[in-house]
C-alpha cells in the first residue's frame, strides 16, 4: 500500500474546521490580491495635481464658450455639464472668491440655456410645416419671371 492510498479518519467537526480555515485563507488571498491590484492600478502622487491643473486650463475655454456662444443663439447648450464643473470648481483646493463668482456665472448660465431650450421646445411643438408647392419653385414676382424667361431664351440660343 503507498502513501497514495492511506486512509485517515478525523471526526467531523475537525473536518468542518479546516474547511473553515481553507474558506478564511481563500478570502485572505482573495482581498491581497485585490490591494496588489489596486496598488497597481491607483493614480500615481501627481495625478491630483495634473487634474486640477487640466481642470483650471478648460476653465478660460468654458468662459469663451459662454461668451462667444449665448444660448439664444446656440442650440442644445451642455447646460448640466455647466452645473457639474460650477460643482467641481468650488471644491477644489485653493478656491477663492473669483472661482466662487465663476460657479454663480455657470450656473446662471446653465439656467439660461435650459430656458431657451425650453422656449424652443414649446415653441417648436406648435410650429407647422408645410411642403413647398410647385408654386413656390419658379420666379415669385413679374420681373423675375420677365428675367427667368429672357435667360432660358438665350440659353437655348446657345445651344
Amino acid at each position: 500500500m503507498s502513501l497514495a492510498d492511506s486512509q485517515v479518519s478525523i471526526s467531523l467537526a475537525a473536518l468542518d474546521e479546516l474547511r473553515e480555515q481553507i474558506k478564511a485563507a481563500e478570502d485572505r488571498a482573495r482581498d491581497l490580491e485585490k490591494q496588489i491590484n489596486d496598488a497597481k492600478l491607483g493614480p500615481d502622487p501627481e495625478f491630483a495635481k495634473h487634474a486640477i491643473e487640466a481642470f483650471r486650463a478648460a476653465l478660460p475655454i468654458v468662459q469663451f464658450a459662454l461668451g462667444n456662444l449665448h444660448p439664444s443663439t446656440v442650440r442644445g447648450w451642455p447646460d448640466t455639464a455647466l452645473d457639474r464643473i460650477a460643482a467641481c470648481l468650488v471644491t477644489l483646493p485653493g478656491t477663492d472668491d473669483n472661482d466662487r463668482a465663476l460657479a454663480r456665472e455657470l450656473i446662471d448660465s446653465a439656467k439660461l440655456a435650459r430656458g431657451y431650450e425650453e422656449f424652443r421646445r414649446k415653441r417648436d411643438a406648435l410650429t407647422v410645416v408645410l411642403p413647398a408647392s410647385p408654386a413656390d419653385w419658379g420666379p415669385q414676382t413679374e420681373e423675375a419671371k420677365a428675367i427667368h424667361e429672357a435667360r432660358m431664351e438665350r440659353e437655348g440660343e446657345k445651344r
